[in-house]
């Protein structure tokens, strides 16, 4: 398990790219990860078995995200609250395999 805690993301650095500033902090809870790697084979088929819907496919909670970014980060425009709407399904499957 890894366990909860906080930590700093982000940067202060001038050369910083502007979505990256200002550094803030961050609490993550604890959360499990696999001993072993999963292949994108064992994946999909994962999905296609249980009906997964993966992060990704999730509407996006702007209030929930709020949470996560820098104060003052300005909301995504409304095309961009649906990822799922952005990509094919397959598409989501191979972009989280690689990420």
């Amino acid at each position: 398990m890894v366990v909860a805690g906080e930590f700093t993301i982000g940067s202060d650095d001038p050369k910083s790219m502007l979505n990256e500033r200002p550094a803030h902090a961050v609490r993550l809870d604890g959360f499990w990860m696999d001993e072993h790697d999963v292949t994108n084979f064992e994946f999909r088929r994962f999905v296609e078995a249980t009906g997964y819907i993966t992060t990704a496919e999730k509407p996006i909670d702007w209030t929930e995200m709020q949470k996560q970014v820098a104060p003052g980060t300005p909301s995504r425009p409304r095309k961009c609250s649906n990822p799922a709407r952005l990509f094919s399904r397959r598409q989501i499957i191979r972009l989280i395999c690689v990420t």
